[in-house]
């Protein structure tokens, strides 16, 4: 079926048909090679064989050797194909690797002229490309600094319900308070900052308690053997002053000034940009003070390369355990989405595991047998209904209903995935070519290459736009002015909202217990 919870389909190149391909095609070139061999050898006995008997020879023990070769070469082939064949072998099991993160300063999801609505709209653009790009490399963390999010946007706004879990320090009073020494400059609107984690990643993650006065945002990694890890982010708006250093370095102190501190790493825009990361020195006295305390709590900076448009350091990558970070890199501009901040990935060499997404039986309505359904509904004998209380009815009138839907309905077996339903193949496709027109445009620089890159950029967000108006829309309806059956399930997966309320009231009576609700539905309908 179709709608907001449709499967990924599978796309084009993917891992599942290539290593298919690869299996077919390697048991072919074995097969025939082996196959070939076996002829030589057999082969070459029969001719000994003729040869000895004209010669009155006996070729006994060199017969033996090559069928024993023969054999060898025949158990070879069956041991080769049964391991390339064998399900457990290709499939071993949950994927293990390195815990991937990616951070940028987005510099806004929302548009600025919206900052002060109570209910803004996305930047649509942006939005798409983020999460575009999520549903191609699927980062196991996400780190993004000013979200300028408010509490009236959900989380599954910005990234789907259960493909991550989203923790957010959006902007206020209490984690932006404004500096006493420049209060013209305090910002009401703007900031915030987000830490995502992947579902399916094994690990337990909970926000850490830390004090307010900046906006920084700290969620600890619990791993199976009990290890811990905290990723922490911090934004900085680059005007504050000596209250909001001691706030972070106090909120640092908070999750490292422990007997056996977790190793921490910190990503964020932190504004220090007049500071000489190499040699850790700066000519303004409150970056010094910052990097004063930074070496104090044995963070290291890991990014030295220039992360914004004008040239300067001013994302970091600060850890107690830097030797734990591994393909640190700073990328393009507007390599993810438009920002004059640059994209950094890296790994944290820990090696988790990845859950195995949840296989489901679901029916598959394109294939249905409509009308043999249909009449045998309609040739039923219901009158055994009418002799029966209502509980037990149901239970007969919902197993004759289901009996005759498994007999003309087939099922499929789908396993949940971590893509939207708009991302499909065309999507991908279109997307991957953006990419390839990002990476040529930036060896050759050539003006013809980058309004290839333009035009292809507006064609993805186009299509994107479009495939989920299609997603919205509901096939078989002809009036485009309805509300459609998709709208409605997206608004409640959204919400997390049903349409019967969990409180029923009624006669000043309130009932929660699904029984009770039907019964107070009696009692006002009849």
């Amino acid at each position: 079926s179709s709608g907001i919870n449709a499967e990924w389909p599978l796309r084009p190149g993917s891992n599942s048909v290539f290593v298919s391909n690869v299996k077919l095609k390697f048991i072919i070139l074995i097969y025939c090679i082996i196959r070939r061999c076996i002829y030589i050898n057999t082969s070459y006995i029969g001719a000994a064989e003729q040869y000895a008997n004209l010669c009155g020879h006996v070729f006994r023990k060199r017969s033996e050797k090559l069928c024993f070769s023969t054999l060898i070469w025949t158990f070879l082939l069956n041991f080769i194909l049964i391991t390339i064949i064998n399900p457990s072998i290709l499939n071993p099991g949950p994927n293990n690797d390195n815990l991937s993160v990616f951070y940028q300063n987005v510099r806004g999801l929302i548009p600025f002229y919206d900052l002060g609505q109570a209910h803004p709209k996305f930047d649509q653009n942006k939005l798409l490309e983020l999460q575009s790009y999520v549903a191609d490399s699927k980062p196991s963390i996400i780190v993004l600094n000013e979200t300028w999010l408010k509490s009236s946007i959900l989380d599954n706004e910005i990234f789907m319900d259960g493909h991550y879990k989203v923790f957010r320090n959006d902007r206020s009073r209490w984690s932006h308070p404004r500096d006493p020494v420049n209060p013209n400059k305090f910002r009401k609107f703007g900031g915030g900052v987000l830490i995502a984690v992947r579902s399916d990643v094994d690990v337990e993650s909970k926000k850490v308690k830390i004090p307010s006065g900046a906006e920084m945002l700290a969620v600890e990694l619990t791993f199976p053997d009990g290890e811990k890890i905290v990723v922490s982010t911090c934004y900085r708006v680059g005007t504050l002053g000596n209250l909001n250093h001691d706030k972070v370095v106090g909120n640092l102190r908070t999750i490292l000034n422990k007997r056996r501190p977790p190793k921490a790493f910190v990503v964020g825009d932190l504004n220090l940009s007049n500071v000489s990361w190499i040699d850790s020195s700066s000519s303004v006295p409150i970056e010094q003070m910052f990097l004063d305390s930074f070496n104090d709590l044995s963070l290291k900076q890991c990014v030295l390369s220039p992360t914004h448009v004008k040239g300067k350091t001013l994302d970091v990558v600060l850890s107690n355990s830097d030797a734990f970070i591994s393909d640190l890199e700073v990328h393009d501009e507007n390599s993810v989405c438009k920002s004059d901040h640059f994209p950094i990935t890296f790994k944290i060499n820990k090696k988790v595991r990845f859950k195995e997404s949840v296989k489901r039986k679901c029916y598959n309505y394109k294939k249905a047998n409509w009308d043999a359904l249909n009449s045998e509904l309609c040739h039923t004998d219901w009158n055994f209904l009418n002799s029966c209380e209502v509980e037990h009815g149901w239970t007969l009138f919902k197993s004759h209903l289901f009996k005759s839907i498994n007999k003309h309905i087939p099922q499929v077996t789908v396993r949940s995935n971590s893509q939207p339903p708009w991302f499909d193949s065309d999507a991908f496709s279109a997307y991957r070519d953006k990419e390839r027109l990002r990476k040529k445009f930036k060896e050759t620089k050539n003006l013809e290459d980058g309004v290839k890159l333009d035009i292809s950029r507006r064609n993805f967000r186009n299509l994107v736009a479009k495939k989920m108006r299609e997603n919205m829309t509901d096939c078989d309806s002809d009036d485009h002015a309805l509300i459609t059956k998709k709208f409605w399930s997206y608004v409640k997966s959204t919400s997390k909202s049903t349409r019967i309320p969990e409180c029923i009231s009624y006669n000043n009576q309130l009932r929660n217990d699904p029984i009770d609700q039907a019964n107070l539905f009696n009692e006002f309908f009849y």
